[in-house]
């Protein structure tokens, strides 16, 4: 046991160093996105971080060479995600977050909804006593009606809601959770305060490592993700994130930004409620 102890002391000495040395390299991090910013130069540089990645790699002894790898991909992702934050706050002109910031100040309502016969339906009528509601007999009609105007929105089972999203210019107005998760669809950006869940479509990369950067983004903002499912679709390597906070949430944002920049492209569905039903 004391040996451990001492153990865990030189351990504790060495993280202390880690630590100065980062601090160390944020600053000079500050000094680079401050650059990057007037020069409007693009934070993620791809190829210079390939090359440090190999350099870490061919500097760790036999057998550790993934360890010194992981570790230089984690400090230059921590270095990007200080960068974005830097740099978020001078940048005014980002469509998204202006998008939001309109979304938050209108009032949305759903005053008439079709829902798919079935689960669809009755977990709609649960969830909306007091809206219209018109029965559909698939996703498909139910999706027809709500791009022709005729209604509100859509009740749909989430798979057959992600697979309409991956093809239509449609957002995320609610979800429905009980004998099954269900989404309700509709024609406008959502964004009500108070709200605490959000969705997005993510294009993933051809790299392997593209769908753990998403991951890896939210975990390093202590954003929580709820949901993660790779989709099918013929229109790209598309990605569902469902992830909990607060609608406009600081920490959020800085991750939406960061994937804007860094994945081969990036739908928001809206910050929505999560209804409970019995």
């Amino acid at each position: 046991m004391k040996e451990l102890e001492e153990l865990r002391k030189e351990l504790t000495a060495i993280d202390q160093q880690i630590l100065d040395l980062f601090r160390k390299r944020l600053a000079v991090v500050e000094k680079v996105a401050d650059y990057k910013l007037k020069a409007g130069s693009p934070v993620y540089a791809p190829v210079w971080e390939g090359v440090n990645v190999a350099k870490a790699r061919s500097g760790m002894p036999g057998g550790l060479e993934e360890y010194g790898a992981a570790l230089a991909r984690t400090l230059m992702r921590l270095s990007r995600e200080r960068q974005y934050e830097l740099i978020l706050g001078e940048e005014p002109r980002w469509q998204l977050l202006r998008a939001l910031r309109e979304a938050r100040d209108r009032e949305s309502s759903l005053e008439s909804l079709v829902a798919v016969k079935g689960a669809p339906e009755q977990a709609a009528r649960e969830a909306f006593p007091q809206v219209r509601i018109t029965a559909a007999p698939d996703a498909g009609t139910a999706c027809a009606s709500l791009a022709a105007g005729v209604v509100d929105g859509a009740v749909l089972t989430r798979e057959a809601a992600l697979d309409a999203l991956a093809f239509e210019p449609l957002y995320i107005q609610a979800s429905l959770v009980g004998d099954g998760t269900f989404l309700v669809l509709g024609r406008k950006l959502e964004a009500s305060a108070g709200t605490g869940r959000a969705g997005l479509l993510v294009e993933l990369a051809p790299e392997p490592a593209a769908l753990a950067l998403v991951a890896g983004v939210f975990a390093d903002l202590d954003v929580q993700v709820v949901h993660l499912q790779t989709l099918d679709a013929a229109s790209g390597r598309l990605c569902f994130v469902e992830f909990a906070a607060e609608a406009l949430d600081r920490r959020a944002l800085r991750a939406l930004y960061q994937l804007e920049q860094e994945t081969a492209g990036l739908r928001f569905l809206g910050w929505y409620p999560v209804l409970e039903l019995d």
